[in-house]
C-alpha cells in the first residue's frame, strides 16, 4: 500500500514549465538557446520507468497525466538531453506497458 501512495504521490508532482533564457551580454551561448533540462526532469523520468518495469499497465493512467508535460521535451528546439529524457520516458512506456504500446505505437 505504502509503495502505491508514494507512487501517486511523485506521479503528481507538475514539472515546471522551462521558458528560454535570454541574455544581453554578446559573449554568452546564443539568445534562444533553451536552458539544459532541470535534474528533476531526469528524477521524474527514472521514477516513471521504474514504475513502468514494476507496475506495467496498472499506472498507465498515471504516467498519462504526466505525458503531457513530458511530450513537449521531443521538439527540435529543447536540448539534447531533454529530448533523451523525453526518448527515455516513451521507450519505457512502449516497453513496459503492452496496453501503452496498443495506444502510442502507431504515434
Amino acid at each position: 500500500m505504502f509503495v502505491h501512495a508514494h507512487a501517486l504521490m511523485l506521479l503528481r508532482m507538475r514539472l515546471p514549465k522551462n521558458k528560454p533564457k535570454t541574455r544581453t551580454n554578446t559573449t554568452g551561448p546564443h539568445p534562444l538557446t533553451p536552458p539544459p533540462a532541470p535534474p528533476h526532469h531526469a528524477q521524474v523520468a527514472t521514477c516513471l520507468g521504474t514504475f513502468l518495469k514494476k507496475f506495467g499497465d496498472a499506472v498507465l493512467p498515471y504516467v498519462e497525466r504526466v505525458m503531457g508535460q513530458i511530450a513537449p521535451l521531443l521538439d527540435k528546439g529543447r536540448s539534447h538531453e531533454e529530448r533523451r529524457i523525453a526518448v527515455c520516458v516513451v521507450d519505457d512506456l512502449l516497453e513496459h506497458s503492452p496496453a501503452g504500446r496498443a495506444k502510442y505505437a502507431a504515434q
